[in-house]
């Protein structure tokens, strides 16, 4: 699977090196999960938690599945499942002040 961040009408851009260390950090929730004595372990498990508390269930299980096990969106899945994993992996790279926060 690419691990692609669209670029046209996207306000939640991020550099590239940025979105990919993201998106890994994402893969490595379970891993942390099973082994939370890690250093960077209680961080990422925290600010992937609240990340998915902030999007509705529903939506935030299938792009947390696209993300992590390559799961593809349901059929027919519209922008919608696009913009919210990119909203996503934006609030998560915020949480771990891989970017700087606007405002």
């Amino acid at each position: 699977m690419k691990d692609y961040q669209p670029q046209r009408n996207n306000p939640y851009l991020l550099p590239q090196t940025v979105w990919h260390r993201t998106l890994w950090d994402m893969r490595c929730y379970d891993y942390y999960s099973q082994n939370p004595d890690r250093p960077a372990g209680a961080r990422i498990i925290a600010a992937v938690d609240a990340v998915r508390e902030a999007l509705p269930d529903d939506l935030a299980q299938v792009v947390y599945d696209n993300i992590v096990y390559s799961k593809p969106y349901p059929p027919g899945a519209s922008n919608l499942y696009t913009m919210a994993k990119c909203k996503f992996v934006y609030d998560l790279a915020r949480t771990l002040e891989w970017t700087q926060k606007e405002g």
